[in-house]
C-alpha cells in the first residue's frame, strides 16, 4: 500500500534476510527499485557505507 517510490537495499549474503526477502519486497511493492549489494551481512550502512552511499545518491538524483 506504499504510495511513493521506494528503494530496497539487499545484501548478497544476509543470514537474517536472504535474497528471497528482497525479491519478495520488490515484487510486492509498487514502484520499488531493488539494489542487490556486493556487501554481506545485515547492516551494510554500517559495514559498507562506501557501497551504499552512491546507490542512494543515484536513486535520489534520478527521481
Amino acid at each position: 500500500m506504499l504510495k511513493v517510490p521506494s528503494l530496497s537495499l539487499q545484501c548478497s549474503s544476509d543470514i537474517l534476510a536472504p535474497l528471497e526477502v528482497g525479491q519478495y519486497i520488490h515484487e510486492n511493492t509498487a514502484d520499488n527499485t531493488l539494489a542487490v549489494l556486493k556487501a554481506t551481512g545485515h547492516c551494510p550502512h554500517l559495514s559498507h557505507p562506501e557501497e551504499i552511499i552512491p546507490i542512494i545518491r543515484a536513486y535520489i538524483e534520478y527521481d
